[in-house]
């Protein structure tokens, strides 16, 4: 068995030194193949370089010919300049002789005119002022006789008007009253909605505990970052043409390719047709935006084998520096980076794909069709809001128990304070409950409370304005209709809620 090793081994060494034999042949040959091409380098060099010194002087010789000439030329040039020159002054002269001997003439006639249009003109104004006078002292009798006749019509109009003005005050107050019992029904409903502090609740239930993700092997910001992917696909795939069914994996495939725990890498296709969506919109500029052999970076076929240096380019010319990602997969390919490195390189794609035209459409066709929502629903509560007051006036057995009026308000201000004392003094439970109620009719709760703030602002506007309606329409009728808007003012300020039980009771009625 030794013996057999050992011719083993001897053979193996003579076959190690034929190759390398065979090598150092090789690479013998092509260095003497490479010394003739630099020999044949350098024979075309000098070669070109003579070329190029006899091209050089047939150039100087004919530019020095060039200059000569134009030497000439300028000489000759000058020459008629300057005869010109002499020409023109002579002709000057000669006529700047003859225009002062116009102007002399031109001086003397135009005086003499102007003696004769001075006589004409002291006739005319002397005819003229006579005739202004007679004038003037007409027009002053006639503007007297009008100045009566106008503080007679204005007399008649101020006293029209101070009426008017004082039916005008008489409305206003009964639209303030109005204005302001609606004003306090939108802050009660406010507090309402309010959220209570977990400080004051006495039914508080603990929190939950929140358990990892099952399955989770990656670190937190790659998984932050595979999270952004998927719902940013999920979002606006259909604006990039991508289908989140088919084309997008699911969490699972994309953590066990990124530990490359499964047969099918889904991280590169997916970078592949995010990259290709980034390049075509908002696409690459400068001096990054092209390969090293000239050719756009939107004009390359993307693949397996050059996606790692379009990333790489894509990220510098979109960061405008090189950052960790591009510096790592300048030795290295997309495939062998660390799975934070990958899920990084995904949310910087999504990150610039968000300032791409597309993107920015979907967003703002998505405002616009949300904000015409909220139009259409501004518009069916101010139906609804309609239909109340009607139902209200064909059965007004229906409103609760009334108010006292303004006069008596003004007499017993001290009950008046003692409401605003109970209001102020309920208890956090009372509080809950009331909130609970609000929330049953309908309310989104404590995340939507701006919103709400908004609608109600806008129902007190739109109820301004039917108030301006309705103000306008008691314009037109006369002083019995005055008497009777004041009569339903008062039952209005009558029906106002004395009490927040009052009001509930209210709220549960108009439910009903």
């Amino acid at each position: 068995m030794q013996k057999q090793h050992e011719r083993q081994a001897k053979l193996n060494k003579r076959k190690e030194k034929k190759k390398e034999q065979q090598e150092n042949a090789q690479k013998i040959a092509e260095a003497k193949m490479h010394r003739r091409l630099e020999r044949q380098a350098a024979i075309e060099a000098s070669k070109q370089a003579k070329v190029r010194k006899a091209q050089e002087r047939l150039q100087q010789k004919l530019e020095k010919q060039e200059m000569l000439q134009a030497a000439k030329q300028a000489k000759k040039e000058r020459a008629r300049v300057v005869a010109e020159q002499k020409k023109k002054s002579k002709e000057e002269v000669r006529q700047l002789k003859h225009l002062q001997k116009l102007q002399k003439l031109e001086k003397q006639k135009l005086e003499k005119e102007v003696k004769a249009q001075q006589l004409m003109e002291a006739r005319k104004k002397k005819k003229e002022d006579v005739a202004n006078a007679k004038y003037h002292e007409a027009m002053r009798k006639a503007k007297e006789r009008e100045l009566k006749r106008q503080q007679a019509v204005l007399l008649k109009a101020q006293e029209k008007e101070r009426l008017k003005e004082e039916k005008r005050r008489a409305k206003k107050l009964v639209k303030e009253r109005k204005l302001e019992q609606k004003r306090r029904e939108m802050i009660l409903s406010r507090e309402l909605k309010k959220p209570v502090e977990d400080m004051v609740l006495r039914d508080a239930k603990p929190l939950p505990e929140l358990t990892r993700v099952k399955d989770l092997k990656i670190s937190g910001s790659a998984f932050a970052d595979l999270c952004m992917v998927q719902e940013f696909l999920h979002n606006f795939g259909t604006a990039l043409d991508i289908d989140f069914d088919n084309e997008v994996p699911s969490m699972a495939d994309m953590q066990g390719s990124l530990l490359n725990e499964n047969d099918e890498d889904v991280i590169t296709p997916l970078c592949q047709t995010m990259l290709l969506a980034a390049l075509d919109d908002p696409g690459v500029e400068g001096p990054c935006a092209e390969t090293a052999l000239g050719v756009k970076l939107d004009q390359v076929e993307v693949n397996e084998s050059n996606v790692s240096e379009i990333l790489r380019l894509f990220i510098i010319a979109r960061n405008a520096e090189p950052n960790e990602i591009s510096d790592s997969l300048t030795d290295k390919p997309f495939t062998a980076l660390s799975p934070s490195q990958k899920a990084g390189s995904l949310a910087f794609i999504c990150n610039e794909l968000l300032c791409g035209r597309t993107i920015c459409r979907e967003i703002e066709s998505k405002i616009e069709y949300m904000s015409s929502l909220r139009h259409n629903k501004w518009i069916a509560e101010g139906n609804l809001r309609k239909l109340k007051a009607l139902q209200q006036q064909k059965f007004p057995e229906s409103k609760i128990p009334n108010k006292t009026t303004a006069s008596e308000e003004k007499k017993s201000p001290g009950k008046k304070a003692s409401t605003q004392a109970t209001t102020a003094t309920t208890t956090p439970n009372e509080k809950e409950r009331k909130r609970k109620v609000v929330e049953d009719e309908g309310s989104d709760g404590s995340d939507d409370d701006d919103d709400d703030e908004d609608d109600d602002d806008e129902e007190i506007e739109e109820d301004d304005d039917e108030d301006d309606d309705e103000a306008g329409e008691e314009d037109e009728g006369g002083d019995d209709d005055e008497d009777d808007s004041d009569d339903e003012s008062g039952d209005e300020e009558k029906a106002e809620p004395e009490t927040l039980e009052e009001f509930e009771k209210r709220i549960k009625k108009l439910e009903k």
